[in-house]
């Protein structure tokens, strides 16, 4: 028997506060959510037959490095990849670190 997928709602560009509360509406209602940020995907992440929340990477992709040596980083949920790469890679010349943000398998 096939079953069609009828998402429950969705969401998203806005920020934290809309966020909070599609998450306090779930909890209420018992509805599981899925996330949807940067990034590409093969393996059906962003497929759900409830809430599916998509993060706009223009408003969550603040990169944040932590240390001198770029060794650490703080990534917001809509940052691609390849940009904390870009980030990172300047610290690469003063630094014996050579740290990069590796794709999930499934970009591959």
């Amino acid at each position: 028997m096939e079953r069609a997928l009828t998402t429950g709602g969705g969401g998203g560009g806005g920020g934290e506060a809309q966020v909070v509360k599609a998450l306090g509406l779930a909890e209420r209602f018992g509805a599981p959510i899925t996330f949807r940020a940067a990034g590409t995907s093969l393996s059906g992440q962003a497929i759900t037959d409830s809430v599916l929340l998509r993060l706009v990477p223009s408003k969550w992709s603040h990169i944040d490095v932590l240390d001198p040596e770029g060794s650490r980083v703080r990534l917001q949920p809509g940052v691609i990849g390849g940009h904390a790469n870009k980030v990172l890679g300047t610290y690469y010349l003063s630094s014996t670190i050579a740290s990069t943000i590796q794709p999930s398998p499934a970009s591959r």
